[in-house]
């Protein structure tokens, strides 16, 4: 019985200390990186809201590792809902955006797609169907630039 004992404690020891390849994502890694310059090309109002999103993260950083990040974006707008009256209801738009990092000291390349939707209201007035489209393009840049970030530190923990 003593034996069993043994061996099942052996067991269990041994899957608890052996290694299952989980990596915790290190963020502080991403101190390290500067960006030298972002190139942008596409919708410019959702450019320009990703280029401040990734600029306010990456302003204080003084890292030694250089980055260019080419950013192309399309945005596509569409009729998702109508009434019964045949009058539009709710647009969605979709944001593509293709993203190239360049690590100019490794000398190696990254791209990657991103693809975000959402959709909004269209309101009694103008201006509030324009302030509808307008914060939904904000979260959906917004969103981009989390993923760019993201995509980063994974990047990064991989080296």
């Amino acid at each position: 019985m003593k034996s069993h004992i043994k061996i099942i404690f052996f067991f269990l020891i041994l899957t608890a200390t052996t290694n299952c390849g989980f990596k915790v994502l290190d963020k502080d890694k991403l101190l390290n990186l500067k960006i030298q310059n972002i190139e942008t090309s596409g919708d410019k109002k959702t450019v320009f809201l990703i280029r401040n999103n990734l600029q306010k993260i990456f302003t204080k950083n003084q890292g030694n590792e250089k980055i260019i990040i080419n950013i192309k974006t399309d945005k596509n707008k569409k009729i998702k809902e109508k009434n019964l009256k045949n009058q539009i209801t709710k647009y969605e738009i979709t944001l593509n955006t293709n993203i190239l990092i360049k690590f100019i000291d490794r000398g190696t390349n990254k791209d990657f797609l991103i693809s975000v939707n959402g959709s909004y209201d269209v309101a009694d007035n103008h201006t509030s169907t324009i302030n509808n489209q307008n914060n939904l393009e904000k979260k959906l840049s917004k969103n981009s630039a989390d993923q760019i970030i993201n995509f980063l530190i994974m990047k990064i923990n991989d080296y």
